[in-house]
């Protein structure tokens, strides 16, 4: 069981980091694609199990995760981060080796 929830949280962090700190944003929307896939294949194995209700849960999952990997790639792609004022450009660094 804690394999199950070491995933879960892998998963979480997968989706919400790379769009919190914008650095490599596009693995939000390569996290969410690999959900589809999980999920994808858990509602295939509960809807050969008779499980009906789990199988609409999962399949739920799978309409969220691919509408969050849509629209982080096409629609509303999340910038990268681009330097600060705080760090040096190359200017910088050789205006103070000339000074």
């Amino acid at each position: 069981m804690r394999h199950a929830s070491t995933g879960r949280g892998a998963e979480r962090i997968g989706l919400i980091l790379p769009a919190v700190t914008r650095v490599l944003p596009w693995l939000t929307s390569l996290a969410a694609a690999g959900l589809m896939i999980v999920t994808a294949s858990a509602t295939m194995l509960h809807l050969s199990r008779g499980e009906g209700g789990i199988a609409v849960y999962t399949a739920v999952l799978f309409v969220l995760a691919t509408f969050a990997a849509y629209m982080r790639w096409r629609v509303l792609p999340i910038t990268a981060r681009t330097r600060t004022s705080l760090e040096p450009n190359q200017e910088d660094i050789v205006n103070r080796r000339a000074a």
